[in-house]
């Protein structure tokens, strides 16, 4: 009798091993296969969630980037305004300094200098040449004074 219950134990333990082998074996694909589409369904669900994200990212970067744009639009134009207004008085003391040393007929070499460096920076914001032979006329004045004639 203790051989038959051996027996037996030792049959229901072998076709329980079994069992679980060939469950494991038949199973284990299904399980992979529902792990790989629990992580797709994951997956899809990140890029859904990350896309959502960017995209009102994206739109709240694309209007700090425009109200930036028209800043800048601003910020060049008064630059160009500045740019002008400078040239503007620049060519006007030039103006009145030539004027003023050429009706001397003589301009110290301090003078020269002096308007000669206000001469560049005008020309440097673009200058058209308005000035150049009034420029001319006043660097090949004499450095002294014209000796007066007796009368």
């Amino acid at each position: 009798m203790l051989d038959k219950i051996l027996t037996t134990a030792v049959t229901v333990l072998v076709s329980l091993i079994i069992t679980l082998f060939f469950n494991g074996i038949i199973n284990h694909p299904k399980k992979k296969k529902q792990q790989e589409t629990k992580a797709i369904e994951e997956r899809k669900q990140f890029k859904e969630d990350l896309l959502a994200v960017v995209s009102d990212k994206d739109a709240q970067i694309y209007n700090e980037l425009k109200k930036q744009s028209e800043t800048d639009e601003e910020v060049k134009m008064d630059l160009q305004l500045c740019k002008l207004g400078l040239q503007s008085v620049i060519k006007n003391n030039l103006k009145i300094g030539y004027e003023k040393w050429i009706g001397k007929k003589y301009a110290t070499s301090s003078t020269k200098d002096d308007l000669e460096r206000m001469y560049q920076v005008y020309h440097k914001l673009g200058a058209n040449g308005v000035m150049d032979s009034l420029r001319e006329k006043f660097l090949n004045l004499p450095e002294t004074p014209p000796k007066k004639q007796k009368e």
